[in-house]
C-alpha cells in the first residue's frame, strides 16, 4: 500500500482526530526527469530539487507540510513539518526539505547564536518522521521500503547586487562545508532512514 492511502486511512485515527481531514494531495509522474518545489512538480532544472530515473517508473509526490497543517497544535504530534514526501512504492520513500537560500544561512551564525537552514531542516524531517512512523500501520511499510530518507535540498540563491563578493564567499564556503551530495547514518533518525542532502542542481536518483 502507498503512502498516501496509508496516511489517509489510518493517520488521523492513530492521532484519535474526530473532525473532517481533507485527504493528503499527491502528484504523480512518469517522466524520466523532473524537478520539484514545495508544491509543484516543474520540468528538469526549474525547481529546487532534481529528479533522475533511468527507467519507466510512477513516481508520487505528496504534499505533507499541506496536509499537516491541519493538525497544528495538536499536543500528540511534534509540530515541525517537512514540505514533501516522495515515493516509488515500496521501492523508495523520502521525506523532503526543499530551500532557496544565500550559501551563509545554510550553516548556523555562531557568532548571532543563529541556527542555519540545513539545521531547521533536520528538525523539521524528523518530526514529520517520528509522526508518522508512531502509526504501526506506516511503520510496517517502512520495514518493507528499500531506499528510505530523510532529504534536506536546497538551492543557493546568489546576490546579483554584489557578484564578486558573493562568488568570494562561495569559493571560500563551498568546498570546506557544503559538499553536493551527502549521505549519512545517523543513529539519532529512527526507522532506519539515512540522512541525504543534495545542492541543486545535484539530482537524487531513483535506482531500478
Amino acid at each position: 500500500m502507498a503512502i498516501d492511502r496509508l496516511i489517509n486511512n489510518y493517520f488521523s485515527a492513530f492521532y484519535n482526530i474526530r473532525r473532517r481531514i481533507d485527504p493528503i494531495r499527491c502528484a504523480n509522474t512518469r517522466l524520466y526527469s523532473f524537478s520539484l518545489t514545495e508544491d509543484k512538480i516543474l520540468g528538469f532544472n526549474e525547481g529546487e530539487l532534481n529528479i533522475q530515473t533511468n527507467h519507466q517508473c510512477e513516481i508520487y509526490v505528496c504534499f505533507w507540510e499541506q496536509y499537516f497543517n491541519q493538525f497544528d497544535n495538536l499536543v500528540a504530534l511534534k509540530p515541525k513539518r517537512c514540505d514533501l514526501l516522495i515515493e516509488l512504492e515500496n521501492k523508495h520513500l523520502i521525506l523532503a526539505e526543499l530551500t532557496k537560500s544565500k550559501a551563509e544561512h545554510i550553516l548556523p551564525d555562531e557568532q548571532k547564536e543563529k541556527e542555519g537552514k540545513r539545521s531547521t531542516a533536520f528538525k523539521q524531517l524528523t518530526h514529520s518522521l517520528e509522526n508518522l512512523g508512531n502509526v504501526p500501520e506506516i511503520q510496517e511499510y517502512f520495514r518493507i521500503v528499500k531506499y528510505k530518507y530523510i532529504l534536506f535540498a536546497f538551492k543557493l540563491n546568489q546576490d546579483k547586487s554584489n557578484p564578486f563578493l558573493e562568488n568570494s564567499f562561495e569559493a571560500f564556503f563551498k568546498p570546506l562545508t557544503l559538499v553536493p551530495v551527502l549521505e549519512t547514518e545517523d543513529i539519532s533518525i529512527p526507522f532506519n532512514f539515512k540522512y541525504l542532502q543534495i545542492q541543486f542542481p545535484e539530482s537524487y536518483h531513483f535506482l531500478s
